[in-house]
């Protein structure tokens, strides 16, 4: 029977427990555990990808030229897959992609791998979580004394890193998109960089350093919106600056006049754009 040791809080060890056989000790199945992993990300698919044929594409209800006489190959429409601008062939439709798996291979493949966790000794048995405030820095405390590691945060936009001088900084791009409830989604997501940055710690995700944050608006007034959003919620981050840049500005060669910044103007109690110099950044 399995045995493994209990920590608290603190991640000193106060006793050991043994689990049970059944559970927490038998041979992992990995092609189970693969079978029901396919199954779960199949499950998870919109499928709502989608194409037209040449039937449902606009135009091409007159036939081009006649049949015959013209010395060109016959054709019927300027919608027939071969044409530019026609309708695809055997293109892919809306589709459900859900399937199921037997209740015995899922009840296995959740055996499995807990009884890896067990064999690959990474599994952490905690007496009890009792903060006396229920705050972030508390949880990531005791996540750091019990040498829990594995979190993963990823912008959507992706990471740059520039070098130059011997000197090098990491970007965190983030798109915002004028779409349906784009404000709700800006907050959700910003309220995960603020966790991330109040939180940073050496190697945190990968990044050594903590990373430059970038927005990439639609233009330079969807900007504006967008600081208005962060502002009005009170999401600014203090451990960093938050630069924004454009769809258009973006496609520069260099990053001359390509960022900005919003600045409070002491004086008018007001904010500013002002362009972001590369000395700045270190660079």
């Amino acid at each position: 029977m399995p045995k493994v040791d209990v920590y608290d809080i603190k991640g000193k060890k106060v006793s050991d427990v043994e689990l049970a056989e059944n559970v927490f000790g038998i041979e992992p199945n990995e092609a189970i555990v693969h079978s029901v992993l396919v199954n779960y990300l199949a499950n998870q698919r919109q499928g709502t990808q989608s194409t037209k044929t040449r039937a449902e594409v606009r135009g091409g209800g007159k036939k081009p030229w006649r049949q015959k006489g013209t010395g060109r190959a016959r054709q019927g429409s300027i919608r027939a897959p071969q044409w530019v601008k026609g309708g695809i062939a055997l293109g892919p439709k809306p589709r459900s992609y859900k399937y199921t798996v037997n209740k015995k291979e899922r009840r296995l493949a959740v055996k499995s791998m807990l009884s890896m966790k067990v064999l690959e000794q990474s599994l952490v048995v905690v007496d009890k979580l009792a903060f006396d405030e229920i705050k972030t820095k508390n949880m990531v405390n005791a996540l750091t004394n019990l040498k829990v590691t594995g979190k993963t945060f990823k912008a959507s936009g992706g990471c740059v890193k520039l070098t130059k001088n011997g000197k090098s900084i990491q970007f965190l791009f983030e798109a915002v998109r004028r779409e349906e409830d784009w404000q709700k989604k800006l907050v959700d997501k910003m309220r995960l960089y603020k966790d991330f940055y109040e939180n940073f710690v050496p190697m945190d995700s990968g990044f050594q350093t903590m990373p430059q944050l970038i927005f990439i608006c639609e233009d330079e007034k969807h900007a504006v919106e967008t600081f208005k959003e962060i502002v009005k919620n009170n999401l600014e981050i203090e451990q960093i600056k938050l630069y924004f840049t454009t769809d258009l500005k973006q496609n520069s060669n260099t990053l001359e006049n390509t960022l900005i910044e919003f600045k409070l103007d002491p004086n008018t109690n007001k904010y500013k754009v002002e362009n972001v110099e590369l000395k700045l950044l270190g660079m």
